[in-house]
């Protein structure tokens, strides 16, 4: 089990440690920590210099500053061991990085897919957080709002659906933001089929810990994810593996993946 420093002391923190079943809590991070400060839900606080000599996996960012993702990065903690829980912290960290990476060219359009992998490269730090986090990935979000105006703006007409749907962090968006329209749920509802999951592993689709640290993507139902929903009269599950899931279904549906 990977070991991890929560950064911060308050509700926030509190919060993510209680809901928390897949890291080994080691402490707690705080700016204004002291040699002989209280504990904090029974673990030890420390100050953010303690974390160079201190071995664990990741810290996790538990609050809405950015300035304590720089106050981490001031002390050379690497990208790879921070993780974002807080959409607010993540958003005004790369709004800063994107404006001191644009400028550095004359023509912003040259370095624009070094720049997505920089991008990239921060969502991935809260995409990797916790798949059962309430933030969302940011760049996926965002498509969803500009296919959203397009579809408003251009007057089209149909219901949707999503494939791939797990716990319904995504397909509860989508069912807030076209609440008229009925949402098809394609899903096993049961997790990954064992031989696609060797398949992807084998073809290099995916990294065997997106499955062991995700439990193969079965704490999820069809129950679970309805309850999730704004809207669930909108909304009809279509349990099995796609497209086969298909049979049966006459629609116009355009697809939000």
């Amino acid at each position: 089990m990977d070991k991890i420093y929560i950064y911060g002391t308050g509700s926030g923190a509190r919060k993510y440690y209680n809901n928390n079943h897949q890291y080994e809590v080691l402490g707690f991070v705080d700016s204004n920590a002291r040699v002989n400060s209280d504990p904090f839900c029974n673990l030890p606080v420390i100050a953010p210099t303690e974390l160079v000599k201190s071995e664990y996996d990741y810290v996790v960012l538990a609050n809405e500053y950015a300035a304590t993702f720089y106050v981490l990065r001031d002390l050379s903690i690497p990208l790879q061991k921070i993780k974002f829980i807080y959409h607010k912290s993540l958003l005004e960290v790369m709004s800063k990085e994107s404006q001191l990476y644009f400028g550095q060219y004359e023509n912003p359009e040259l370095p624009l897919a070094a720049y997505y992998s920089l991008a990239m490269s921060y969502q991935d730090a809260a995409n990797q957080e916790a798949i059962y986090s309430s933030e969302y990935d940011y760049v996926r979000f965002k498509l969803l709002e500009l296919l959203t105006e397009q579809i408003q703006q251009q007057n089209i007409s149909g219901n949707l659906a999503e494939v791939g749907v797990f716990r319904g962090n995504f397909a509860r968006v989508i069912n807030t933001l076209f609440a008229n329209r009925t949402l098809y749920l394609f899903d096993t509802f049961a997790g990954f089929d064992p031989t696609e999951r060797e398949t992807d592993i084998q073809n290099g689709y995916s990294a065997p810990e997106f499955f062991t640290r995700n439990n193969n993507f079965v704490d999820t139902s069809v129950e679970l994810v309805m309850q999730r929903m704004p809207h669930p009269e909108r909304c009809i599950p279509k349990v099995g593996f796609f497209p086969e899931s298909l049979d049966g279904l006459e629609d116009n549906l355009h697809w939000c993946r």
